[in-house]
């Protein structure tokens, strides 16, 4: 079960160092044990990570378990982070881990398959075991979509093909943009990544009436993806083959 399917679920849009604040305030009129958790936080990425660090500094007992697969490891290099020229997910999150540490957090790796609330709080049920606490912290991210093309995953892993233009658009200012998904969720990014580029083209999963009313040009049904050095291929069926600098995949995503 997701944990966004969970009957007490709510999504509130607001930062981790807010939610921490929160449930400091809480924990000061929740009764528990001493040796228990006040908090379990689910998730270890950048939001569950500063929670931790925050609820730790409030001298709050906490327990973080994260799988270890955060959508901020995939980062190669960020820039758009304050404070940081320049840095990859993976040295960002370790640098997260090792300060939430100085102040007591406990971090533990594992999988949540459930949560239930009862009298006593809510029981973290994980392949460590279920874990009791007052209060719960979900930071569990999302999970991108990823298109099942040859070649895509090894794009990826050379940082040719990317997902967040929110995070690195401004890295591709002026060069060859491929945006990759069904028309209507690429199309909607290709707008957006218009504002870096000019030369921004929908390389389209589907076929749709869209692609006519746009400016925007449109490829479709893609077969191969190559990297190249530093460029990218795209064989498609009927277009043939094309290049970019760089492609961003816009196939939608998941609440984990």
């Amino acid at each position: 079960m997701a944990i966004s399917q969970l009957p007490f679920f709510r999504e509130e849009p607001v930062g981790a160092a807010t939610v921490a604040a929160a449930l400091a305030t809480t924990f000061i009129i929740t009764s528990m044990s001493a040796s228990g958790s006040e908090c379990i936080i689910v998730g270890g990425g950048p939001a569950g990570l500063t929670a931790a660090i925050y609820l730790a500094r409030f001298r709050r007992r906490l327990l973080l378990i994260d799988s270890g697969a955060s959508r901020a490891s995939l980062i190669p290099e960020t820039h758009n982070h304050p404070a940081f020229l320049g840095i990859s997910g993976r040295d960002l999150l370790a640098r997260l881990r090792e300060q939430s540490l100085r102040y007591g957090a406990i971090l533990r790796t594992g999988h949540v398959s459930d949560i239930r609330h009862g009298r006593a709080g809510f029981e973290v049920v994980t392949d460590l075991g279920s874990i009791v606490a007052p209060t719960v912290l979900l930071a569990t991210g999302l999970t991108d979509t990823r298109p099942d093309i040859p070649g895509l995953v090894e794009a990826e892993r050379r940082s040719l093909v990317r997902y967040c233009p929110i995070c690195d658009g401004f890295e591709v200012t002026d060069k060859r943009i491929g945006v990759l998904g069904p028309m209507a969720n690429a199309m909607a990014k290709a707008k957006f990544l218009k504002t870096f580029s000019r030369e921004v083209c929908v390389i389209a999963l589907d076929q749709s009436s869209e692609a006519s009313a746009e400016t925007i040009a449109v490829i479709a049904e893609p077969t191969r993806i190559t990297a190249c050095d530093a460029e990218v291929a795209v064989e498609c069926r009927v277009a043939g083959q094309r290049t970019f600098d760089r492609i961003y995949v816009a196939a939608g995503c998941a609440v984990n």
